[in-house]
């Protein structure tokens, strides 16, 4: 007998070092391509997202311009969203007079040089808004979007990455007044008063006076009197910003002392608010006009490499347009966030470095770079900025921006939507959809054969001892019940060559001649 010896093999599962570096190498490919697509999608939707709060700003600033009659101040960015005065405009950074150039203590809200000098009229001049009566440059507010002066949400005031949109303004188109700080000159005086937590606080000027700059603001618990107040522990860091914002340029006002318009400086404590106002008289004065505007807008020039400046075409000096006349600005600062203060007050990313959109990062400056060269190579010509706007949407001489967030026309004629004949209200080619519609009566295109909805939805259908079978001019068309009975008491047939086509109410046959008139009943 011969023993043999049994041998089996097994052939190893799983990947050979060959086979994973293949699976590696695809599976990479794949997230290669996934992720540059998630990152395009990413960009495109951030992008999409800030020229679409681009416009919502653009049209509120329009709003507000013509309800006002001139541009908001910016708001201060290091106030975070919740703070009772974020969002809110503020004319005097840190309460300095003009024309001081000044920024306020987190360099967040600035007063500096524009781009070209102004000549202010003579002493004595009164339009609206008032100026010192001498020459010198012009003034530029920089900040953030005041969206809750402009009556937008927080998330309006937010670029796609994050960022708050920087908004500059020429002072002169921005402030309903410029006055120097009291002085026998101006007739100047002090209003003073004091208002109780829930209570209200009204201030007048006097006759041709208006509040000019607050002297002395606390909401809390402020000692003394008007002779002279002193703050306390209990002081909403708002008060001077907030009772600015409400008086500043008025001749008279009625404000709340409350908790919603200052915060809460001391929860569970009786508040008051006391104030002094100065209130002067004009001395020069402008009205609102855009030749006024002192900021300097520049393009990328190809001939050049360089960034030129852009001209106005709404500004003409000279019989040409004119250069450093803008009246505002309002930047994104992009993708890698330079210089743009989040919604908790703070700047993540400082406005450092090299690049060209370091220029609009910098408070300083009037000057604003245009996104017409992009380039994201390190470096002097680094440029990733969004730079939305620089005019507002204006209501023009025909249309009106409503307070009810609608528009109007002004001429009160038709309008035509596709044809420049418009025959009616609102003449439209082509089609219409409307999402929901309410009216109390629909016409034919001549406005005729017009008829009620209601007759429709079942109300106002009267057809005693019948039914109805059609509307015409809004009543309905009815027919009366036949008498079966009477049909067959007079059973026979119509006369020899014609047919029958119905019956009437009272059973008798309607009787047609091939070629003839349609039969009638009685």
């Amino acid at each position: 007998m011969i023993l043999g010896a049994c041998v089996t093999s097994k052939k190893s599962s799983g990947f050979s070092l060959i086979e994973l570096a293949i699976v590696m190498t695809i599976v990479g490919l794949f997230v290669a391509t996934a992720a540059q697509t998630y990152n395009l999608y990413t960009k495109r939707t951030a992008t999409n997202s800030t020229l679409e709060k681009k416009n919502s700003i653009e049209i509120a600033l329009g709003k507000f311009m013509s309800v006002n009659g001139r541009l908001p101040c910016p708001a201060d960015p290091a106030l975070p969203v919740g703070d009772a005065n974020a969002g809110r405009e503020n004319c005097r950074p840190d309460d300095v007079a003009y024309p001081t150039l000044a920024c306020n203590a987190t360099n967040s809200l600035c007063r500096i040089e524009g781009a070209r000098s102004f000549v202010f009229p003579a002493t004595g001049t009164t339009v609206q808004g008032t100026v010192p009566a001498n020459t010198g440059p012009e003034r530029v507010l920089r900040g953030a979007v005041p969206y809750a002066t402009l009556g937008l949400a927080p998330r309006e005031a937010y670029d796609g990455w994050g960022s708050m949109f920087t908004y500059a303004v020429t002072e002169m188109l921005s402030s309903s007044f410029f006055l120097s700080q009291g002085g026998t000159t101006n007739n100047c005086v002090e209003v003073c008063g004091t208002a109780n937590e829930g209570a209200n606080l009204t201030l007048n000027a006097g006759a041709g006076r208006v509040f000019t700059d607050v002297i002395y603001a606390s909401y809390g618990t402020p000692t003394g009197s008007c002779a002279g107040f002193t703050n306390s522990a209990c002081h909403a860091s708002t008060s001077t910003d907030t009772v600015r914002t409400a008086f500043q340029g008025l001749a008279s006002r009625t404000y709340a002392a409350s908790n919603g318009n200052f915060g809460d400086p001391c929860s569970g404590t009786f508040k008051r608010l006391s104030v002094i106002m100065r209130a002067c008289e004009a001395t020069a004065s402008v009205s609102f006009n855009e030749a006024n505007g002192a900021i300097d807008h520049r393009r990328w020039d190809d001939a050049t490499s360089t960034d030129i400046k852009r001209r106005n075409p709404n500004v003409i000096v000279g019989g040409f347009q004119a250069f450093d006349s803008w009246m505002l600005a309002v930047v994104s600062h992009g993708p890698d966030r330079k210089g743009g203060w989040n919604a908790q007050g703070q700047m993540p990313i400082p406005c450092t470095g090299a690049g060209r959109d370091v220029i609009n990062c910098t408070m300083s400056s009037s000057t604003f770079i245009d996104q017409t060269y992009v380039s994201t190579a390190p470096g002097a010509t680094f440029y990733d900025d969004t730079f939305v706007s620089t005019s507002p949407i204006r209501e023009s001489d025909k249309w009106h921006f409503s307070t009810i967030s609608a528009i109007r026309n002004k001429e009160g004629t038709m309008v035509g939507i596709g044809t420049d004949t418009p025959g009616m209200a609102l003449d439209v080619v082509g089609a219409v959809r409307a999402m929901d519609s309410e009216s109390t009566t629909y016409c034919d295109q001549n406005g005729g054969s017009c008829f009620e909805p209601r007759i429709i939805g079942g109300t106002g259908i009267e057809c005693p001892g019948g039914w109805m079978k059609g509307i015409v001019s809004g009543a309905a068309v009815c027919e009366s019940k036949v008498s079966t009975t009477s049909i067959v008491s007079g059973v026979g047939s119509c006369a020899a060559g014609s047919y029958l086509v119905g019956f009437c109410a009272n059973g008798s046959r309607l009787c047609k001649i091939p070629g003839g008139a349609d039969p009638v009943c009685p």
